[in-house]
């Protein structure tokens, strides 16, 4: 009987003696109520009783075992390989777990029964040592993948490989090899007999790890895929000998190779000296390798840029690599030009229309035996064959360095450069000998990515914390396994002509000499303040005309306004970022576009007072009058053909102005935007290099010093005055001061300039008596003393040419 047929009859028999008399009808009730409250706990109890059951079968049944899957077992379906107690296990999976075989990842953690099956899987195994790649073992029919390029029509990938004991060779790409994600690094089998690559090879690795020399270690799926090489850090467990994932590289201090930064030589202002010996240093023998070697000159190692701080010796630097880069693909753009037209010239030798085809590739002011249009075939043919031949290209497989050049610019990232900022102080450790480790491992890390493709610049900043003169007692000893230790690296770079390296120092009289001497940082570039003109430049890149500005206390700006119908000024401020004189140039139409440094000489520019005429290039047209003053000065420095061309333009750029009155507003606006932040510009230099602007100095033993303010400015200082005067402006903005002007003002930036000096006076002048001049005195008392209100003749001269022509 039930618990329900148990109900029934009892109830049953409650109902009778209540009918008869015999019991109270509130016993039947409560008989119903105790039975509900029974129904109720029952499951509870019942639940209760199994979880007792179940935990006295756990305690009776022998412990469960963790392991690590590593792979699937060859030729086994529901097998795998695991890793627990030090060695490893082929193990078979329970019903529970058969479907998760394909999810399984190498160093997932699974659990064991008595029976060594597997009836459970539990999160990733995160424990391990991290170990360093030492070397990667493949099998002796295998090579190292070192650029993908474009094959044939039949294959269309061809690689480049290392094997045979280093050497490199082409081979073809197998289809079923093409469907991978091959990349360079990857192990691929060669069949020697097809000289194809076949399949990707799953290679070993020799790692360096804790207490071990050295042990050998299978890889994870996730190693495979991503590729691991020489020098990499990966967690592996030694007792299993299998390396899971790569770690983020410790050994350099937590610096790594980046990408090239967003800076140009564009973005710096005043340097184009210091630019141009970088250029000749560092990009001509990269680009041009044979010329140099006909020639006998070494490629310089390195170069060392110095002087006072905030100067743009980083800037300099970091525009390198992006410049480089650049230049890299512009010339390969020009070689693939080249390789096509001298392929259509073998294969159409009476076409005339390649050689003016060719004529107009080649740059200006070529010299007299250079190609024209005039010029045969054959003469384009052997000109063509000798740039090639200089270019290291080979004639005899033209279509495959075609293939190989237009691949590299194919790809997002054919064409890369790194950049590794390394300054000093990072670099040192308290531990003997790491410092020398963190060396040698930049210059290993930066090996491994150098390629033609892909030059690395190393930049090595504060050089004088670190590499200081050896017994020179300014330092502890570290200097003297340190130098050593950088100076081996240093002559190592020559075997690496992809690797590129500088360094920059405010001290550069603490630096040792060994490091200085020629064959090791050749190039000595000294980055000093800005004079007058570089100051103007590097204001430019800051304070831009597409800028709110105030005219507020600038004078005369009304009056030069007067009268510009005729005349119109454009400055190509490089920072402007397309703003308004870019929008311009763009809407010129066709035959309209004037340009003024297309086609005036250097010294008319500096007659007609474009300062200077590389940076400051007045793309204007001074003068709409074909008999004014414009021809009158064009004529003492450019030919009667030139002046024609010029007048031709002049004339049809005004007619397009008088026909279009709302495109003549907007440039007589940017005209006057212009020609305000110019305004500004210059009144602020002449604050900063006036004699009467300068630092009174009094020390506790009574010395008085007086330091102009000039020798204290850089281009950092000019950015911050510009910063700040952008600041006071934006607060007026956002505080709603309806009633003070807005934009940015004249006296924003006087404020900015006085903010600037007399927050860091103190500092200034101390460095400047302790450093510069040797003395150990303290201060007493700085004064600030600031000239403004002055017209100084330098300005009036020789920046305010256009009112001449106005």
């Amino acid at each position: 009987m039930d618990a329900n047929q148990l109900h029934r009859v009892i109830t049953e028999i409650l109902k009778t003696a209540c009918t008869n008399g015999q019991l109270d009808w509130n016993v039947l009730a409560e008989w119903e109520r105790q039975w509900n409250i029974c129904q109720e706990k029952l499951p509870l109890l019942e639940h209760k009783v199994r979880e007792l059951g179940d935990a006295l079968i756990k305690a009776m049944e022998p412990p469960l075992h963790y392991a690590v899957f590593l792979r699937p077992a060859p030729g086994e379906e529901r097998d795998v390989v695991v890793g627990t107690g030090g060695g490893r296990l082929e193990v078979h999976l329970t019903d529970q777990v058969a479907n998760a075989l394909e999810t399984l990842t190498p160093g997932q953690e699974l659990v064991l029964n008595k029976d060594q099956n597997v009836v459970a899987l539990r999160h990733m195994y995160a424990g391990g040592e991290t170990a360093e790649v030492v070397n990667i073992l493949k099998p002796e029919q295998a090579g190292e993948v070192l650029e993908i390029t474009q094959g044939t029509p039949k294959n269309p990938l061809a690689l480049r490989v290392r094997w045979r004991e280093g050497e490199e060779e082409d081979v073809e790409c197998s289809e079923e090899l093409a469907q991978t994600a091959l990349k360079r690094g990857d192990i691929v089998e060669i069949d020697p007999d097809r000289h194809q690559a076949i399949s990707k090879v799953r290679p070993r690795l020799h790692v360096r790890a804790g207490g071990h020399e050295g042990i050998v270690v299978e890889i994870s799926d996730q190693l495979f895929e991503e590729g691991v090489q020489i020098g990499d850090i990966v967690r592996v467990e030694t007792n299993l000998k299998f390396a899971f994932e790569k770690l983020p590289s410790y050994e350099t201090g937590g610096l790594a190779l980046e990408e090239i930064p967003d800076v140009s030589y564009e973005d710096i202002g005043g340097l184009e000296g210091q630019i141009e010996q970088v250029y000749d240093a560092i990009e001509l023998p990269y680009l041009y390798r044979a010329q140099f070697e006909e020639y006998q000159l070494n490629r310089p190692k390195g170069l060392l840029l110095y002087g006072p701080p905030g100067c743009g010796k980083t800037m300099i630097a970091k525009a390198v690599a992006n410049s480089l880069t650049r230049t890299i693909r512009d010339h390969l753009v020009q070689l693939e030009r080249r390789i096509v037209l001298y392929n259509r010239m073998l294969q159409n030798p009476d076409d005339a229309a390649l050689v003016r085809e060719y004529a107009a590739l080649l740059p200006p002011n070529q010299p007299d035996e250079a190609i024209t249009a005039e010029s045969t075939v054959d003469q384009a043919v052997a000109h063509l064959r000798l740039y090639l031949e200089h270019h290291r290209v080979d004639l005899r497989t033209l279509d495959k360095e075609l293939h190989t050049i237009r691949s590299v610019l194919a790809q997002e990232d054919g064409i890369r450069g790194f950049f590794l900022n390394v300054k000093g102080p990072e670099l040192l450790d308290k531990y003997v000998g790491e410092t020398e480790h963190r060396i040698r491992k930049i210059f290993e890390e930066a090996r491994r990515y150098a390629t033609f493709y892909t030059p690395v610049v190393i930049f090595f900043d504060e050089m004088e914390s670190m590499f200081r003169a050896r017994g020179s007692g300014r330092s502890s000893d570290v200097e003297t396994t340190i130098v050593p230790q950088f100076l081996a690296e240093l002559d190592g770079v020559e075997a690496s002509e992809n690797l590129i390296v500088i360094g920059a120092s405010n001290r550069a009289e603490l630096i040792d000499p060994a490091i200085m001497r020629p064959g090791r940082l050749d190039i000595k570039i000294k980055v000093d303040r800005p004079t007058r003109e570089s100051a103007l430049d590097i204001f430019a890149l800051y304070l831009l005309p597409t800028l709110p500005l105030n005219s507020a206390g600038v004078d005369g700006v009304s009056d030069a306004i007067e009268g510009l119908g005729k005349i119109v000024f454009r400055k190509a401020y490089r920072a402007s970022g397309g703003g308004v004189d870019h929008a311009l140039t763009c809407s010129l139409p066709e035959g309209c576009d004037f340009r003024l440094a297309r086609f005036l000489s250097p010294e008319a520019l500096d007659q007609l007072g474009a300062l200077p005429p590389r940076t400051l290039v007045r793309e204007a047209v001074l003068n709409l009058d074909p008999d004014g003053d414009l021809v009158k000065v064009l004529r003492r420095f450019q030919s009667s053909a030139e002046i024609g061309a010029i007048t031709e333009k002049l004339l049809a750029l005004h007619a397009w102005l008088d026909d279009d009155r709302a495109q003549q507003a907007q440039m007589l606006d940017y005209v006057r935007r212009e020609w305000l932040a110019e305004a500004m510009i210059l009144d602020v230099i002449q604050i900063l290099y006036s004699p009467a602007s300068l630092m009174n100095v009094l020390t506790n033993n009574g010395s008085r010093y007086t330091f102009y303010i000039k020798d204290f400015v850089s281009g950092a200082v000019i950015a911050n005055i510009v910063a700040r005067a952008k600041k006071s402006a934006v607060k007026r903005v956002i505080l709603g001061q309806a009633n003070e002007p807005q934009g940015i003002s004249l006296k924003d930036l006087h404020d900015a300039v006085y903010q600037e000096f007399n927050e860091g006076k103190d500092q200034l002048a101390q460095t400047k008596i302790s450093a510069e001049l040797g003395l150990n005195e303290q201060l007493k008392f700085v004064e600030l003393v600031l000239q403004t209100g002055q017209i100084d003749p330098w300005n009036e001269d020789k920046l305010r040419p256009y009112e001449t022509f106005a």
